[in-house]
């Protein structure tokens, strides 16, 4: 096969490699899951770099999901940066007005911003109501119980 290769003319050999690499990326797209998994799994173990690389393949992979922004937005929470985490699942939102996840964690950067606390316990609060998946009732109950503890009660923040 080397020989074969070798053999080739520039254009034809362009043609290969370009062939080659759709093969490789077709296949890659079943592995979308994967990147989105790892990406999160990085962003745990605070490999900044990696998992925002994870995200932009998963991204470049599936161009229409709103899963790759979701960590991309998860990386800027995790780092503090609020406005910038906000930005982003403000985005996935307008994408996906039903992604309760989305609307949980952005509820959640208005409360550590400290300036909108109430409205981000009241997006919590209207994102918990009638919401089915168990991670994201977890997520809701969870942070309401921290705003209670942490910022209403008598040794709160506020």
């Amino acid at each position: 096969k080397t020989l074969e290769i070798k053999s080739l003319n520039d254009y034809d050999y362009g043609v290969y490699i370009m062939s080659s690499l759709e093969k490789l990326i077709e296949e890659a797209k079943e592995d979308f899951p994967l990147f989105i998994e790892m990406g999160f799994v990085a962003v745990k173990y605070g490999s900044e770099n990696i998992c925002s690389s994870l995200f932009a393949t998963a991204q470049q992979l599936n161009p229409e999901s709103t899963a790759p922004q979701m960590g991309h937005a998860y990386i800027a929470l995790n780092k503090m940066e609020l406005d910038k985490a906000k930005e982003l699942y403000q985005k996935v939102i307008e994408k996906e007005s039903g992604n309760r996840m989305a609307k949980m964690f952005l509820g959640i950067c208005y409360v550590l911003d400290k300036q909108n606390i109430d409205k981000g316990e009241k997006m919590i609060e209207e994102d918990l109501d009638g919401a089915e998946d168990p991670s994201v009732t977890n997520l809701g109950k969870t942070s309401l119980d921290w705003i209670k503890k942490e910022f209403r009660g008598n040794k709160g923040m506020l």
